[in-house]
């Protein structure tokens, strides 16, 4: 299927809720626009399963996908083009689509396309039923190559990966820029495995909340079964840039220049993040795991940039936050200057349990830059080299 805004399943129009679109063979999409008059790609927009609400309809009319009636239960393998997708959903009702337990979705992009696995978006035009859209992956989707994504929800959307049989993860050892699950101002529920493997420069986000184009402020929760797990240099394991995350389960980044959970950031961004059961974050864990050190690249200008390795951030007016007793474990293995286990920036709040800070060759334990940091349960600090433990003013 090539071509700007293909489908290889659509509905058009308005149909009864007793009617079903479901893939059970191969839809392969590869759409491409091409370039603009500046060489940048043109959005192509094309995808394997769509329902898309068309202006020309509303109320009653309006195009609808109900719950339970668009599925994928065969393969659906996206490349080409920027911006294709296997299944998308927009519309303004609470309407779902779903990639089910038999269902596996291929995504491959090249640098900047980022094409994606599944996207919902929250409608404008009004219908009978107007609530929260969903996209569900209980089945398998594989990124690979350079941007490829796995999940977005845009606005008032919800992405779910919380079946048993549900995972994200890389189809190869090189996966860069990828992002497994990502908002810009909805909801995102995990409840399953996220990995994305690179080698490298590699860039992967394992889950990424921000508010950007959206007026709305995203949320998430991860349950006791979340499982994400990044590697590459410069990644990124949960990214949680605005709005509030209830967290349990694993994380888990393993690299040069890493970070296992970020909150917010020393600007104007902020974000909450609570213990919504036990959960770990763990960086370059383990006695016989090298530390994670530092990342060097040189910028735009020609100079050289040293990106240190953390264990966790909390920016500025942020928090995270332990919870009814239950906390957020860390084990934390870094090193070089740049590098710190944990960190809280101005009027921020870290809080976690049970911890394991490791720290060699000039990195920092952990520093309150003007916020607080609250250790609970049983913990180490290891110092190695030219180390500052406890750094705080």
């Amino acid at each position: 299927m090539g071509g700007i805004e293909s489908y290889g399943m659509k509905w058009s129009s308005r149909v009864s809720d007793a009617s079903t679109m479901n893939n059970t063979g191969k839809i392969t999409v590869s759409g491409d626009a091409g370039t603009d008059a500046s060489g940048k790609p043109v959005n192509s927009l094309s995808s394997g399963i769509a329902v898309v609400e068309n202006f020309d309809y509303s109320g009653a009319d309006a195009i609808r996908a109900y719950t339970g009636k668009v599925t994928n239960n065969g393969t659906i393998a996206v490349s080409g083009g920027k911006a294709n997708t296997g299944m998308v959903l927009v519309l303004n009702a609470a309407d779902d689509i779903t990639n089910t337990s038999l269902g596996t979705i291929t995504v491959d992009s090249t640098t900047g396309k980022q094409n994606i696995g599944m996207r919902v978006d929250k409608g404008s035009t009004g219908t009978d039923n107007s609530g929260t859209p969903v996209a569900k992956n209980e089945g398998k989707i594989y990124l690979s190559g350079d941007s490829s994504i796995g999940m977005v929800a845009n606005g008032e959307a919800k992405i779910t990966n919380s079946a048993s049989s549900s995972e994200i993860t890389s189809n190869s050892a090189n996966v860069k820029n990828a992002i497994g699950m990502a908002t810009d101002g909805g909801t995102i529920d995990n409840n399953s495995k996220i990995e994305l493997l690179g080698s490298g420069a590699s860039t992967n986000t394992g889950v990424l909340l921000v508010k950007e184009n959206k007026t709305t402020t995203p949320s998430g929760t991860f349950g006791t079964n979340s499982n994400i797990k990044i590697t590459g240099d410069n990644s990124i394991g949960v990214l949680v840039r605005n709005g509030t995350l209830d967290y349990a389960g694993t994380t888990t980044a393993q690299g040069k220049g890493v970070a296992g959970l970020i909150v917010g950031d020393n600007g104007t961004n902020m974000a909450t993040v609570t213990a919504k059961d036990t959960g770990t974050v763990t960086v370059n864990g383990g006695a016989s795991t090298t530390p994670a050190g530092v990342y060097s690249y040189t910028d735009a200008s020609g100079n050289t940039i040293k990106k240190g390795s953390y264990g966790i951030v909390v920016g500025k007016n942020s928090n995270l936050l332990s919870n009814n007793g239950k906390n957020v474990d860390v084990d934390v293995n870094v090193k070089e200057a740049e590098s710190i286990g944990l960190y809280a920036g101005e009027s921020a709040t870290l809080e976690v349990g049970n911890h394991t800070v490791k720290a060699d060759e000039g990195a920092v334990n952990y520093d309150a830059d003007k916020g607080k940091i609250t250790l609970k349960g049983t913990g180490t600090a290891t110092t190695g080299k030219k180390i500052i433990v406890i750094l705080s003013w």
